[in-house]
C-alpha cells in the first residue's frame, strides 16, 4: 500500500498528485518540496493554476519553440497553465529526459505528419529552433543536411537526426538547457540524476525479464 504522508492530507492533495507519486517513486518528501518549489515562483497570494510562461520567466528562460513543446508535451486541463499536479506531471516528465528522449522527442515534434522523416526544409527549420534566441552555429548545422541525409530518399530519418546531434552536441543546448533549470528549482540535479540512474537500470532490468519470458 503507498503511503502518502504529510502530502496526502494537504488541502492541494488529489487523485492526480497521487497518480503521479506513483508512477515516478516520489516519496512524501519530494512531493512537499515540488509544492514549495511550485508556491517559490508565485509573489503574494499562491493560486492553484499558474502562467506558463510566467513560470518560465521566473527561470529566466525564454518561451521558445522548444519550451512550446515541452510544456505541451502532457495534457493540460487549461491551455498556457499548469495545475500543481500538471506541474508534478511535466516536471518529473523533463527531467527524466535521457540523451536519447531528447533526440526521439524533439525529432517526433518536428515530424508533425508522423511519417518517420523530415525533408531538408523541415530539418533546416528545425536547426532555426534548436538555436532559437541563442546559437551562432545555425548555418553550420543546416549545411550538414546531406551528410546525415538518406541518399536514396534525401531525407533524414531518426538515425540520421541521432548521428547529427552526436556530431552536434550544441544543438541539444537550449532544450538541455530548460532540463536544467526545471532540476535546479525542483530537487537538484544531483536528485534528478539519481533517479534517471535508478529508471535507466529499471528498463534494462525490464529487458532483460521480457527476453527471459
Amino acid at each position: 500500500m503507498y503511503k502518502f504522508g504529510v502530502a496526502g492530507v494537504q488541502d492541494w492533495f488529489n487523485e492526480h498528485v497521487a497518480r503521479h507519486m506513483k508512477a515516478f517513486n516520489l516519496t512524501d518528501h519530494d512531493v512537499m518540496a515540488l509544492r514549495d518549489a511550485y508556491e517559490k515562483f508565485q509573489p503574494g497570494i499562491i493560486e492553484e493554476r499558474v502562467r506558463i510562461d510566467s513560470y518560465l520567466e521566473f527561470l529566466h528562460y525564454p518561451y521558445t519553440t522548444i519550451s512550446k513543446w515541452v510544456t505541451g508535451a502532457i495534457e493540460l486541463s487549461s491551455a498556457g497553465t499548469l495545475t500543481f499536479a500538471e506541474y508534478v506531471h511535466l516536471t518529473c516528465y523533463y527531467c527524466l529526459f535521457a540523451r536519447k528522449d531528447f533526440i526521439r522527442f524533439i525529432f517526433g515534434c518536428m515530424d508533425s505528419g508522423s511519417k518517420g522523416f523530415l525533408t531538408k526544409i523541415q530539418f533546416s527549420e528545425l536547426c532555426e529552433l534548436l538555436g532559437e534566441g541563442a546559437s551562432r552555429s545555425i548555418k553550420l548545422w543546416v549545411i550538414q543536411f546531406d551528410k546525415f541525409r538518406n541518399p536514396k530518399l534525401n531525407t533524414i530519418f531518426l538515425d540520421g537526426f541521432d548521428a547529427f546531434i552526436l556530431n552536434n552536441p550544441s544543438a541539444l543546448w537550449m532544450a538541455q538547457s530548460l532540463q536544467r533549470s526545471f532540476m535546479i528549482h525542483n530537487l537538484g540535479e544531483e536528485y534528478w540524476d539519481k533517479k534517471l540512474s535508478q529508471f535507466i537500470q529499471q528498463r534494462k532490468d525490464m529487458d532483460i525479464q521480457l527476453m527471459k519470458a
